[in-house]
């Protein structure tokens, strides 16, 4: 496939004692199919426009328009990062990316992980069952670097997906600890994403999971997390930050192992058919026993080395 390269640069205005300033806020070259040319200067800027928008948020149009043109160019916008059945990174499609977790980092808490996930990095302290000083039993605090990306992004805790997935971690192990039932104790936990390259959700979920059993916290079930992308037709997992940004759709799913059963369900998508979405999330199930398996295995040989210690 033929592309065209265009060099993009967007400028914000600034004034200061008087005088206006340009600064240039965002600076790359892109490169855009032949097919979308054809001598259609509007259909080469709406390119760019929804390009700048989908990967970078730059927002250089209204949002009325950005559904529709969504719509039109979901099927050109996205160069796929496969090739040869490999990615980016040198992994094959359903390859995950190396796991490390150590346990009991912190010993001024109850439990801690350190969990890594190829770049992305977690994590996690817990404190309790202690005596009761909340009006809460269960108390999460979920939190973001600020130079966690591999990319430049802020996080805020005011961000919209920020809260929301506060609030679902709060949910999934409100449900999933053991409580005291008497509400004379509580258990807090707080976690952090100090490195991410992609799939960050579905290791905080790991790391908290981890944490707990270091903790010695009763749980109902054993919770692990996975993400899965589709990227050109193609099935893959464990996705890093530039796959998230080129893959047609992306599934972060929680699953209590035992129960076989899907716990939290996020699914990003441009456009996707009901089929593709039914792949993603049978192969997210496969993924995430094949973690559960792998962690429970883990975990087994750090208590066996605890007892001969």
């Amino acid at each position: 496939m033929l592309f065209l390269i265009i060099d993009i640069q967007v400028y914000r205005s600034s004034q200061l004692f008087g005088k206006y300033k340009l600064n240039v806020i965002y600076a790359k070259k892109i490169s855009i199919p032949a097919v979308l040319i054809h001598d259609q200067a509007d259909d080469i800027i709406n390119y760019i426009q929804i390009h700048l928008f989908l990967n970078y948020k730059v927002n250089i149009f209204p949002n009325i328009m950005q559904k529709n043109l969504i719509d039109k160019f979901a099927g050109h916008y996205n160069v796929s990062l496969i090739q040869d059945q490999k990615r980016q990174d040198g992994r094959n499609l359903l390859q995950m990316r190396n796991i490390e977790f150590k346990l009991a980092i912190d010993l001024s808490v109850d439990g801690s992980c350190l969990y890594k996930q190829g770049l992305t990095e977690v994590i996690c302290l817990v404190q309790g069952p202690r005596a009761k000083t909340q009006s809460e039993l269960l108390l999460i605090e979920y939190s973001v670097s600020p130079f966690s990306n591999i990319e430049s992004k802020r996080n805020s805790k005011f961000d919209k997906d920020y809260s929301m997935f506060a609030e679902n971690l709060k949910e999934s192990f409100e449900n999933l600890i053991i409580l005291d039932e008497n509400g004379k104790s509580e258990i807090s936990i707080s976690v952090c994403v100090i490195q991410n390259d992609g799939s960050s959700k579905s290791a905080v979920f790991n790391a908290i999971t981890l944490a707990l059993l270091d903790a010695g916290v009763s749980m109902k079930d054993f919770l692990v997390s996975v993400t899965v992308g589709l990227d050109q037709g193609n099935l893959i997992v464990d996705l890093i930050q530039e796959e998230s940004k080129t893959a047609q759709g992306e599934l972060t799913i929680s699953y209590q192992s035992r129960k076989q059963k899907i716990d939290f369900y996020e699914l990003k998508t441009l456009k996707l058919q009901q089929q593709e979405m039914d792949q993603l999330s049978k192969l997210a199930v496969s993924k995430a026993d094949e973690i559960y398996q792998w962690m429970k295995e883990e975990i087994y040989q750090i208590k066996e080395k605890q007892i001969d210690q």
